[in-house]
């Protein structure tokens, strides 16, 4: 009789139950959680941590183990390790909610066979940890062999309870959560509000290079750091402080922050085991079926007026799938938080930054100036590949001019995403000139350099909104190429725009000629969008 088999008998499961399910739900499971370019593999097997993860993974895992080289005392290497996989787990979860939660499709199929509680909760658990397990292996493990060199190959097993007791008290906590929370509002907007969440977080990258000063001379404190006080109300501190434990001159604290992660796994095991049950998933079932019914009585229920003219057909598609899609939503937010990091970087830049001003230095300004030309063709990208890219066949089967349709997508995306995104830098530049109206000048160059770069994407390649499939590689080529030349011009206008504000002909005629290739790409356009989008043949 095998070890596992013991292990999973003595926790009251039936083993052969457990194993047959385990396969299929890992499979079905991460084929839910994966991004979606993975999903659109056409006739490829979902792999448990993609290559692309893996290598992240074990970059970071090199980083700690050199960082864990680096400390002299035993907790501070576990609280590095503990805390570095803890905050990945979470943000992964974080990410991928149906990685945690119950499946209602679970109880239609399983609902009716001799399935015990037990093993359905035990198998669920399995299908959980295991893809968060691979994580943390690939960021823990170069740790762990360094602990076990330097102090010891029992303190290094023990690091490895250590980290596969935060990552199970991560996760319990989400199961928890979200079977909760799922009940209250509903999965998909409990989506919705994840992605923002993720959004917001995204804003703790900027939070170093704020204070990044004032945090370099404290650092040295951190060397006595110790599991006593404050520090005991950290629940990374409890787990850190099993691998201390091992070291030996373990003291009172350490023995009660230990006490603590157990009894914390206990009552976290105790409050989701409810969550994870079949007649959870029933009820989660009920709900989206609720929900479902609810969405639709909303759909049928009537619409705003035509408020945008021409443009309202296309408005109303965008708006629909900005609110369904989390990916498009996404892709149009993700562009925030880059421009704030890159404002960020430039507050610390000696000097000014306002090429109106003679002798100023503008490399500080170049990440802003890439992300203002870039958003746009970014918005645009983000409008044509899509997950439900089949429904497309509507355009081929109706009477819809195709080539106004492509040409009223592009002004909504400009209205709609690239205006306020472009009111936003305004803000920030307003801020760093000290200027509004040279911040204000400024800002409608790069506005209509952005907006010219759009125009020229589509003209390069015509493409109807939201008809393609994520991975699609004919037409990614010119796109590619076009987004290396905004960036080209994204580290040119910098250095132009001292020269040329400085001379009031060469401002003048700058202004002048953007305006005019504008104009003159948007009568192009319609004869283009009309020539090849008149004969074009559905993807779905």
């Amino acid at each position: 009789m095998s070890v596992l088999r013991v292990a999973v008998e003595a926790l009251g499961a039936d083993y052969v139950q457990w194993r047959g399910l385990v396969g299929p739900l890992i499979r079905v499971g991460f084929r839910t959680s994966q991004s979606t370019a993975q999903i659109t593999q056409q006739g490829k097997k979902p792999r448990l941590v993609s290559w692309l993860m893996t290598l992240m993974m074990g970059l970071m895992g090199l980083f700690l183990a050199l960082m864990a080289f680096i400390l002299p005392k035993l907790f501070l290497l576990s609280l590095l390790v503990v805390t570095a996989t803890a905050l990945v787990v979470f943000f992964l979860l974080l990410a991928n909610f149906q990685a945690v939660a119950v499946s209602p499709s679970d109880y239609q199929v399983l609902g009716y066979r001799p399935v015990s509680p037990r093993t359905y909760l035990l198998t669920r658990l399995t299908v959980t940890l295991a893809h968060q397990g691979i994580v943390a292996g690939l960021l823990a493990g170069p740790s762990v062999v360094v602990c076990g060199f330097r102090f010891g190959w029992i303190c290094a097993v023990v690091l490895v309870l250590a980290v596969a007791m935060t990552v199970l008290g991560i996760t319990l906590a989400l199961i928890s959560i979200y079977g909760s929370i799922i009940r209250r509002v509903g999965a998909r907007r409990l989506t919705r509000t994840l992605s923002y969440i993720q959004l917001s977080l995204a804003g703790i990258y900027v939070i170093p290079l704020l204070l990044m000063e004032r945090v370099e001379p404290s650092l040295e404190g951190l060397r006595e750091l110790a599991p006593e006080g404050w520090i005991l109300a950290l629940p990374t501190v409890w787990f850190a402080s099993i691998a201390s434990l091992a070291g030996g001159g373990a003291g009172m604290s350490e023995w009660l922050a230990a006490a603590l992660a157990f009894a914390s796994l206990g009552v976290l095991g105790w409050i989701a085991r409810d969550k994870l049950s079949l007649a959870s998933a029933q009820q989660l079932g009920q709900v989206l079926e609720n929900q479902a019914q609810s969405d639709s009585e909303q759909k049928h229920s009537g619409g705003k007026g035509e408020l945008l003219g021409r443009l309202n057909v296309a408005a109303r598609l965008i708006r629909g799938q900005f609110r369904h899609d989390t990916r498009f939503r996404m892709g149009v937010f993700g562009m925030v938080p880059l421009l704030v990091i890159y404002v960020a970087m430039s507050i610390r830049a000696p000097g000014t930054v306002d090429p109106f001003v003679g002798g100023a230095t503008t490399f500080p300004l170049l990440g802003i100036h890439l992300a203002v030309l870039l958003a746009p063709v970014v918005f645009l990208e983000q409008l044509y590949a899509n997950q439900s890219y089949r429904a497309g066949w509507i355009f081929y089967a109706t009477p819809v001019d195709r080539a106004r349709l492509a040409g009223d997508a592009r002004h909504c995306v400009t209205l709609f995403f690239f205006v306020p995104f472009l009111a936003l830098a305004g803000i920030c530049l307003a801020w760093l000139f000290e200027a509004v109206w040279h911040a204000l000048a400024h800002v409608v160059l790069l506005g209509c350099l952005g907006v010219l770069g759009m125009q020229v994407s589509q003209f390069l390649a015509p493409r109807l909104p939201f008809a393609l499939p994520v991975k699609r590689k004919r037409t990614s080529v010119l796109p590619s190429l076009l987004m290396i030349a905004v960036s080209g011009l994204g580290v040119a206008v910098g250095p132009y725009t001292v020269f040329a504000y400085a001379r009031p002909g060469w401002a003048i005629g700058t202004f002048v000629g953007v305006a005019v290739g504008v104009g003159l790409m948007e009568l192009l356009l319609p004869g283009r969008l009309n020539r090849r989008l008149r004969w074009l043949e559905s993807e779905g």
